[in-house]
């Protein structure tokens, strides 16, 4: 007896082709925009949010190394300030996933740089898993995922997310589908297996970044009061358990935010929308970069998915499809957050409620390809009229060349520019289009560590403000006490940023002069206009033009006390003062914290003043000469 040969199905052929040809395609369009030698970088990658990010990380990364803790005092920015606690909610699965890996023998940049890879390599098989998970064919479930792939790194939105820096963000709006779609199976044949897992995903969507749970929790809500009555007792108990252990899981970051929720301001800055963004993404048209970011409007990738989408809801509806509701309640409640909720409801703004476009343009993956399926499957009896066949042709070619300006907008690169107007100022390339910024992160040797060299040569000399958002690039790169960084910082302690010391304006000198005496500024780097400190040369002088920065130096000299004096040297969680006068008060002008402390045999007071709302260090009399104040992590 011989053992026949077993045939492969043809169509199982295509299908392995078209995964190995989506990778490939995924991974080298990937290596476009991110070049792999961040990987070996010695520095991470670096701009905008990633300057934020890495910060937070570095810091944290200290605190989990030195102490054990999630969170510092950081004395490196904003003159003392609470690093690990509030601010970074949307980066605690980036830092515990450098920490492990510095743990195993990585470097904190390269740990820190293969999250970023991670988020981008992720989506194609995570999409394909999701989709299996829904119930969807492997044909089908691999459409999902090469519209999955193209959203990614074509849509303006998605794009615009992590080449800024707010990776896991976009990370998290389609790490969430997999959790989802086990839920959903869960809740149809209740095995506990499925919820087990289900757990561990959602504690790690919530890790990722919070606002999975906005996300998350109506169409689980949804799908468990549909399968209230199916459940046993052993279901219900699970499910409970489940929401306990997602909540454990993220215990050790809730309980410090917790802590530290007063001094939590306004975070209504960005992601604000109406209904009128839907027009205006329909149309591809830029009304607030605020909201949509600060490139031009790509969205035909998402209206692909989205109108394919609404073309499946209505089929699953006739069909009484058990996925309809899931999905249609899903979209409905990303929507309702997206374009309208800010208008009716005002604590949402405090969630950037704009973002939510992102995960439903994911979602939307999934019904899309079963769409674009069953019309190929039906294709002959579709085009069987002459009429259909030419309404079907001129929707593709007018469809490629509408979503083909989108892929080019992205990729200037691939474009000669047009011999007649090389030299002119404006040079175009085959697109038409002027130039804009090349989306995309540079090699790690093209970037210029000049003035970061500088900074750490004067970091002695007294505070570093920082006129824009790259003060936190400074505060990792550097030894330097920096005051600056994401502008918006929605903590008391951003007070202590030169543009949020006067509102967004520019200085004039009684206010400049407060804010080089309160917070112990000796140079001002200014990379964007000049702050208008050309206008005050009683108080400041250019100093020296470094890299793309003008560096400004403050005439008075840079002292660390309010009242008292000696020498003062501050590291991560500690702050040691060295000969000061031991019968006279001292007052430092260092951010108050309730849990510093100070050694041998003195004690920390708070300093209120109308000039910061957070308050200084005061070490009241006697004290020893020689003492320290350091964060006991008791409040």
């Amino acid at each position: 007896m011989t053992n026949a040969p077993i045939e492969s199905h043809p169509r199982n052929g295509l299908l392995v082709i078209w995964a190995l040809a989506l990778a490939a395609i995924h991974i080298s369009l990937v290596g476009y925009f991110e070049p792999f030698e961040w990987l070996s970088s010695s520095i991470p990658i670096t701009g905008v949010d990633f300057d934020t990010h890495a910060e937070q990380t570095f810091r944290v990364l200290e605190g989990l190394q030195g102490w054990g803790k999630s969170w510092v005092y950081d004395v490196r920015l904003q003159a003392g300030f609470p690093n690990g606690t509030i601010f970074d909610a949307d980066n605690k699965l980036w830092e515990l996933w450098t920490y492990c890996f510095v743990a195993a023998g990585a470097t904190p940049a390269v740990a820190y740089n293969s999250f970023v890879f991670l988020a981008h390599f992720l989506i194609v098989p995570w999409v394909y898993a999701s989709a299996r998970t829904f119930r969807f064919p492997p044909e089908r479930a691999l459409m999902a995922a090469t519209l999955a792939s193209a959203l990614w790194l074509f849509d303006s939105y998605a794009h615009w997310f992590w080449w800024i820096g707010t990776v896991a963000y976009i990370f998290a709006a389609y790490f969430y589908l997999l959790p989802l779609a086990l839920f959903y199976r869960f809740c149809t044949d209740g095995k506990l297996w499925r919820l087990a897992i289900v757990t561990v995903l959602l504690a790690l969507a919530h890790l990722l970044h919070p606002y999975s749970f906005f996300v998350l929790a109506f169409p689980m809500l949804v799908l468990y009061l549909r399968a209230l009555r199916s459940f046993g007792w052993k279901q219900h108990c699970a499910i409970a358990v489940m929401i306990v252990g997602v909540v454990a899981a993220n215990a050790y970051w809730l309980m410090v935010a917790i802590q530290h929720w007063h001094y939590v301001l306004n975070s209504a800055f960005f992601g604000q929308s109406h209904p009128g963004f839907l027009l205006a993404d329909f149309f591809n048209v830029v009304i607030d970069p605020s909201t949509t970011g600060y490139l031009g409007t790509r969205a035909g990738f998402r209206w692909l998915a989205l109108v394919a989408t609404f073309g499946t809801l209505w089929l699953w509806r006739r069909e009484r499809d058990d996925r309809f509701v899931l999905f249609a309640s899903a979209l409905a409640c990303m929507f309702v957050l997206a374009y309208v909720a800010p208008m009716l409801i005002p604590p949402v703004r405090q969630i950037q409620p704009y973002r939510f476009v992102a995960s439903a343009s994911f979602l939307a993956v999934f019904p899309a390809a079963e769409l674009f399926h069953r019309l190929w499957e039906q294709r002959a009896a579709l085009l069987a009229l002459p009429l259909a066949r030419i309404a079907a042709a001129l929707s593709c070619v007018l469809g490629l060349q509408h979503l083909a300006g989108d892929v080019l907008y992205f990729m200037p690169d691939v474009l000669p520019l047009l011999p007649e107007v090389r030299e002119a100022p404006f040079a175009l390339t085959g697109t038409g289009f002027g130039p804009h910024l090349r989306y995309r992160h540079p090699l790690p040797k093209t970037i210029d560590l000049t003035l970061d060299r500088w900074i750490d040569q004067h970091a002695d000399e007294g505070r570093i403000a920082v006129t824009d958002w790259t003060g936190e690039r400074f505060a990792w790169s550097t030894r330097a006490q920096i005051l600056g960084g994401f502008v918006d910082l929605n903590l008391e302690h951003a007070r202590a940023h030169p543009i949020r010391w006067v509102d967004h304006a520019v200085p004039n000198a009684e206010q400049l002069s407060r804010y080089i005496d309160t917070y112990a500024v000796k140079y001002f780097v200014v990379r964007f206009g000049d702050f208008g400190l050309p206008a005050l040369s009683e108080l400041v002088s250019f100093h020296a033009r470094i890299a793309d920065a003008q560096v400004y130096r403050a005439h008075a000299p840079a002292s660390y006390f309010f009242t008292g004096s000696g020498t003062v040297r501050a590291s991560t969680n500690r702050i040691a003062v060295s000969g000061s006068t031991a019968d006279q008060p001292v007052e430092l002008k260092y951010h108050w914290h309730e849990a510093l402390v100070c050694k041998p045999g003195c004690r920390v007071e708070r300093v209120r003043t109308d000039l910061d709302a957070v308050g200084f260090i005061r070490i009241p009399a006697p004290h020893p000469s020689d003492f320290t104040i350091e964060n006991s992590y008791r409040f």
